[in-house]
């Protein structure tokens, strides 16, 4: 009998997931879905959340906006987003971690992250990133900041103003 439960209690979880996801509370993994489709996410059990090869290109402004649950986690990987816009994860108050690694980004607008109090940890690793401008990480204060595996040339110092720890491994670096 605890075994049927358990069994029903998985079922039930898939039924609430949006097609071209796979979910196991709190996690939701996502394929070659469409940033449009998030609006189908109704349980807030969901809390993380995986975009995998979803071919954005550029992350416009409010991108994310119809997302109405409460996620702490964002990963968006070999998506082959390219830009990321000001305010593209606008709305998301409780993000603490965004992954975007493995993507072609060469452009993070200023301001980008803005808006998110909770955020500390962002992973740029495995892009095409070359500068970073100041401005970048304003509004955000970052526990940690990965940019290995990117074609960074030269930093300037004001870029990590609000940056705890960064890591920069196989950089270009001048």
């Amino acid at each position: 009998l605890h075994i049927l439960f358990i069994i029903a209690l998985i079922n039930a979880e898939v039924q609430n997931c949006p097609k071209d996801c796979k979910c196991l509370i709190p996690w939701a993994v996502c394929k070659e879905g469409k940033l449009e489709d998030l609006a189908e996410f109704t349980d807030e059990r969901i809390t993380a959340l995986s975009l995998h090869r979803y071919n954005i290109g550029t992350l416009e402004s409010n991108s994310l906006s119809a997302l109405k649950i409460p996620v702490w986690k964002i990963q968006i990987t070999e998506s082959n987003l390219q830009t990321v816009k000001r305010d593209a994860f606008k709305g998301l108050d409780k993000l603490q971690a965004i992954q975007l690694n493995r993507n072609n980004i060469k452009q993070i607008e200023t301001s980008a992250f803005a808006g998110l109090p909770e955020l500390t940890t962002i992973n740029l690793q495995n892009n095409q990133i070359q500068t970073l401008e100041p401005g970048v990480f304003e509004g955000v204060h970052l526990t940690h900041l990965h940019l290995d595996h990117n074609l960074l040339n030269s930093l300037n110092p004001e870029v990590f103003k609000n940056v705890a720890l960064t890591t920069i491994r196989d950089n270009p670096l001048s």
